[in-house]
C-alpha cells in the first residue's frame, strides 16, 4: 500500500488516502517517514504513525493555547491532561515547546510581574502567591520581583489611598483608614508600607460626622427620647466608627 492522494487541511495537517481508507496526519508525521514516496506502507505502520501521530497532536494543541497569551509549564499540562492526552504525549509537547522557547518561566513571570506593577494594582505578596501557584519557581519569582522596588510600591499605595479617600465621603476616618488598610493587605502589600504611607494624609471627618450625627438624631428620634435617645444616638455613632464626646 501507498498513499493514493494527499490534501493540505491547514495547522500542519493533512488528510492522506491509503487503500481506500482516509486518515489524518501531521505533516511532521509524514516528512519523518518520508510517506508521499514511501513506495509500501503496511497496517502495523499506519496504527504506528496514527499512534505517533496523537504527540504531535498535543504538540499543536498546546501551541495553539500558548498563542493565545503567555502559559506555564502547569497550566499547559493541566490543559491537556483535561484532553485526555497520555503522560508520554504531555511530555513531548512540553519539552518541545520549552526547545522552542514557547515555555520560559523566566519571561513569563517577568511580564506577570510588568503587568501587575503598570496594569493593576496587585502586590508583591500576591504576585509571589499567584505565581507560585502557576508552578513558577519561587527563586525565579522573587529574583523578577527586584523590579518591583519600595520607591514603586509607595507609589502604587499612595495612589490608592488619594483615590479611595476621594471616593468615600460617608465613612469615619477610622473606618476609612482601616478598610484602605485591610484592603491594600489583601492586595499583597506590606503593612509597614502601607502605614509610611498613611502617614501624609490627615484624614478630617468633621463634615461626615455631623451628616451622620444629623441622619442618627431624624431617625432615632421617631422612637425614643431623653437620656435613651442620646445612648441610642452614641451607639449609632460607635458603630460608624466616630469618637463621640
Amino acid at each position: 500500500m501507498r498513499i493514493q492522494e494527499y490534501r493540505y487541511l491547514g495547522n500542519s495537517k493533512y488528510n492522506i488516502v491509503i487503500n481506500g481508507s482516509d486518515y489524518v496526519l501531521y505533516e511532521d508525521i509524514i516528512l519523518k517517514y518520508n510517506l508521499l514516496t514511501k513506495d509500501n506502507i503496511n497496517d502495523s505502520e499506519i496504527a504506528k504513525y496514527i499512534e505517533e501521530n496523537k504527540m504531535y497532536d498535543a504538540y499543536y494543541i498546546a501551541l495553539k493555547y500558548i498563542k493565545i497569551k503567555l502559559r506555564t509549564r502547569k497550566e499547559i499540562e493541566l490543559y491537556l491532561s483535561k484532553k485526555d492526552y497520555s503522560d508520554f504525549d504531555i511530555d513531548y509537547a512540553i519539552a518541545r515547546l520549552e526547545q522552542e522557547k514557547y515555555l520560559d518561566e523566566r519571561m513569563y513571570a517577568k511580564s506577570y510581574i510588568l503587568d501587575a506593577i503598570n496594569l493593576k494594582n496587585t502586590g508583591p505578596h500576591k504576585i509571589i502567591m499567584e505565581l507560585t501557584n502557576l508552578g513558577i519557581d519561587r527563586n525565579i519569582v522573587s529574583e523578577e520581583l527586584s523590579m518591583f522596588t519600595d520607591d514603586l510600591m509607595m507609589e502604587k499605595v499612595s495612589k490608592y489611598i488619594e483615590k479611595s479617600i476621594k471616593n468615600n465621603h460617608n465613612k469615619s476616618s477610622y473606618i476609612l483608614k482601616n478598610k484602605i488598610k485591610q484592603n491594600l493587605i489583601n492586595l499583597g502589600y506590606d503593612a509597614n508600607i502601607i502605614n509610611e504611607c498613611f502617614e501624609k494624609y490627615d484624614l478630617d471627618d468633621n463634615d461626615i460626622y455631623k451628616i451622620e450625627l444629623e441622619k442618627a438624631k431624624n431617625k432615632l428620634s421617631r422612637k425614643y427620647t431623653g437620656k435613651e435617645l442620646d445612648y441610642k444616638i452614641k451607639e449609632y455613632m460607635y458603630r460608624k466608627g466616630f469618637k463621640v464626646e
